[in-house]
């Protein structure tokens, strides 16, 4: 204050030197003397300096948090990326192994196998499909416009490992004979009979890894990915120029240290960069690049921010010299409070109190809650993205602390597991986890918390709330700090019960089919020796075994367009004797609608032929006026063993007697189709006609019957007009 005093020129009270003023001028070695001009400017100096190396300090770890930040978003970005890059592999793989079980293919009908092919390749634009032999010659191809002779194949390398390996492999950057362009391609072995008989060959195309890239992660300098010899698969920019190049020097030296990181080093393009990179689950690696000029740019600004504001708080400063303190301490109050709105997120406007330094703070402070509440307005919404995004994903998604617990979920793994998302996190995955995976996922979590491998997949059940069983596909990734220390797991969660299910279905089938075809074999076996027996000749066996035949393949086809679950009575009843029935009004049925059991449709079909063939040659059928009779009901006489009675009734024939050698028609008439249910059989040769009557246990019709009753259904259906 001593200078302030003693300038008469800017004393307040007309230029009086005070007693204190002339003290401090007096002795020029205690205090030299400074216009005000000087000490202000000392002032200013003297409050900068400390300002600045704060303001520098603050610009240092903003730009290392800044960086930190940017690092974790990048990497973030690329296992992303590497999912996303994993999953369109694991579509190829399933559209190859698939097709791989394709029954043309197996008996080399190319023409067919090609149609199915194209119809799979559906789900995969722009991919083709090409299948080897195991000489290495292509066979087929999708590709289009591609014609015979179709060109030599390369990479036998790939080919021999699926092979060596029989699993699928995936190959690098090669240019294709077939499309002409470099990519990469799927080779699946094909065996039969464990000797391999083609191979499948689905191309990638780089284009949909482009797209993928340029869809999904734009804003970016550089984001490829690239083979195991770190050639380019696919990449933003310059996407057809960089395919099958070579990889920047950086990337390719940081991928031969760790498959997964993030470094500084320039792109192709020598643009220095920060750089994410992830190793995928087949060996390629994908990888972000974000320049270092756009990282720093906020950083820059930030900090002419800080100085512009250090600034303005050191004019401020200096006006508390040469204002009024009333004037002056009125507008820092107005400062003061536009700053409070500040900190509480309001939005201020700038006014003006005649003093530049403090109306430069007021804009100042405007601009900045402006600036601010637009990027609290990003920020909340990049929230709420990645909100919708976890939460309306097509699979569950979940994070969990390392001693299992779950931290956070979203709906859809609460839809899958049968939990609120209240009641999840308050649980823990081994608590929800089927005993006998248990052990398994354990190991795994174990394997991936030492770091054997980046990642993991595995079937595995889970128990529901409710007790039941749900098979998923899990896949979990480990969350680590920079140090590489573990933070918490990734765990992504598929619902695969219908697919297991469905293998289980299939399984199922293919047991019941050879089951059935044994049968089957054993019963053309017995039909083909009775009728060798009882035949005269060759010719007449020829066509008595191709028509008993016919009647076994009639109900065979009734079963297999029933699923082999059991065949409508009635529709038996006319399909077997559809080739007989001579014409109108001679073949009656009567009976409910009662489904029978396969083993009862085999016998009762083979009867009904043999019946409706005798009486074709000798029965009712043989004259004009001749009539058959087909009728069903239950047995009225046992309520409490309800079975069905089955009726043949021939009236209106030539006179009939028993016959005097008995062949294989009768032997399945009388004794076989009553030992293939377990009933009896009744055959009457009156002066009316034949009669003959089978009785089915309730064992062999289905779940309309009402065995306390011992009626079958209430849907009763008659029919006395002509099947034909």
């Amino acid at each position: 204050l001593a200078p302030f005093l003693a300038d008469e020129n800017l004393m307040p009270y007309g230029g009086a030197k005070s007693a204190i003023g002339r003290l401090m001028t007096s002795n020029s070695l205690l205090w030299p003397v400074m216009s005000v001009r000087q000490l202000a400017s000392a002032l200013i100096l003297a409050t900068a300096l400390p300002l600045l190396l704060l303001a520098f300090f603050m610009y240092s770890q903003m730009v290392s948090n800044s960086r930190q930040t940017a690092r974790d978003s990048m990497i973030g970005e690329a296992r992303l990326l590497a999912a996303l890059v994993d999953n369109e592999i694991d579509t190829h793989l399933a559209v190859a192994a698939s097709l791989s079980t394709s029954a043309p293919l197996r008996i080399g009908d190319l023409v067919a196998f090609r149609a199915q092919a194209i119809e799979a390749l559906k789900t995969l634009p722009g991919a083709w499909l090409s299948v080897s032999s195991p000489d290495g010659r292509f066979v087929m191809t999708t590709y289009p416009g591609m014609e015979e002779p179709l060109p030599p194949r390369g990479q036998l390398a790939t080919m021999a490992r699926a092979w060596s390996t029989g699993r699928p492999q995936v190959s690098d950057v090669v240019t294709g004979p077939i499309s002409g362009r470099r990519n990469a391609f799927i080779e699946h072995p094909v065996f039969k009979d464990g000797v391999p008989l083609y191979t499948i060959i689905v191309g990638f195309n780089p284009d949909r890894f482009h797209r993928l890239m340029r869809d999904k992660f734009s804003g970016t300098s550089a984001i490829a990915v690239i083979d195991r010899q770190r050639r380019f698969i696919a990449r933003v920019p310059r996407h057809e120029e960089s395919l099958g190049e070579l990889a920047a020097p950086g990337w390719r030296a940081a991928l031969d240290r760790s498959p997964e990181g993030v470094g500084e080093f320039p792109t192709i393009e020598h643009t220095p960069s920060l750089q994410a990179y992830v190793t995928t689950r087949e060996g390629w690696a994908v990888g972000i690049a974000y320049p270092i000029e756009v990282l720093d740019a906020s950083g820059r600004r930030i900090m002419q921010v800080m100085i512009w504001v250090g600034m303005s708080a050191i004019a401020a400063s200096a006006a508390l010299c040469f204002a009024l303190s009333r004037r002056l301490s009125g507008a820092m109050l107005s400062l003061a409070s536009a700053a409070r709105k500040v900190g509480n997120g309001e939005i201020t406007s700038a006014s003006s109190h005649r003093i530049l330094e403090a109306d430069a703070i007021g804009d100042a402070l405007s601009t900045t809650s402006r600036e601010l509440a637009e990027r609290t307005s990003q920020l909340r919404e990049s929230e709420e993205r990645f909100r919708g995004t976890f939460d309306n994903t097509a699979v569950g998604v979940a994070h969990v602390g390392l001693d299992g617990r779950f931290l956070e979920v979203n709906r859809r793994l609460c839809d899958i597991l049968g939990y609120s998302h209240e009641e999840l996190l308050t649980r823990t995955f081994q608590e929800i986890t089927f005993q006998d995976d248990l052990e398994h996922d354990l190991a795994n979590i174990r394997k991936l918390q030492a770091g054997e491998f980046p990642a993991y997949t595995m079937d595995k059940r889970f128990v529901r709330k409710n007790g039941s069983i749900v098979w998923t596909g899990l896949t979990v990734s480990m969350q680590r700090y920079q140090s590489g220390t573990s933070q918490y797991f990734i765990k992504v969660v598929r619902d695969i019960t219908e697919r297991k299910v469905a293998q289980a279905h299939q399984l199922f089938l293919l047991r019941e089919l050879a089951h059935r075809m044994k049968n089957q074999l054993a019963v053309i076996q017995a039909m083909a020796g009775q009728t060798a027996r009882s035949a005269g000749s060759v010719k007449d066996f020829q066509r008595e075994f191709s028509s008993r035949l016919h009647g076994l393949a009639v109900s065979t086809d009734l079963l297999v367009s029933q699923d082999w679950t059991g065949t409508p009575l009635e529709s038996l009843v006319e399909a077997q004797l559809k080739p007989f029935n001579p014409g109108s009004d001679r073949l009656l049925l009567a009976g409910p609608s009662v489904t029978i059991d396969p083993d009862a449709t085999q016998a009762i079909g083979l009867a009904l032929h043999e019946l409706a063939t005798n009486s074709l040659k000798h029965g009712a059928w043989s004259v004009a006026a001749g009539t058959v009779s087909v009728s069903w009901h239950a047995d009225p006489d046992r309520p409490d063993q309800p079975c069905l009675l089955l009726n043949w009734l021939e009236r209106g024939g030539p006179p009939v007697a028993p016959p005097t050698r008995k062949g294989f028609g009768h032997v399945v008439v009388e004794t076989i189709a009553a030992q293939r249910v377990g009933g009896t059989a009744d055959m009457l040769f009156g002066p009316e006609g034949l009669s003959w009557t089978l009785t089915v246990p309730a064992a062999h019709f289905g779940a309309e019957a009402n065995p306390r009753a011992g009626e079958l259904g209430p849907t009763v259906k008659k029919r006395t007009e002509a099947i034909g």
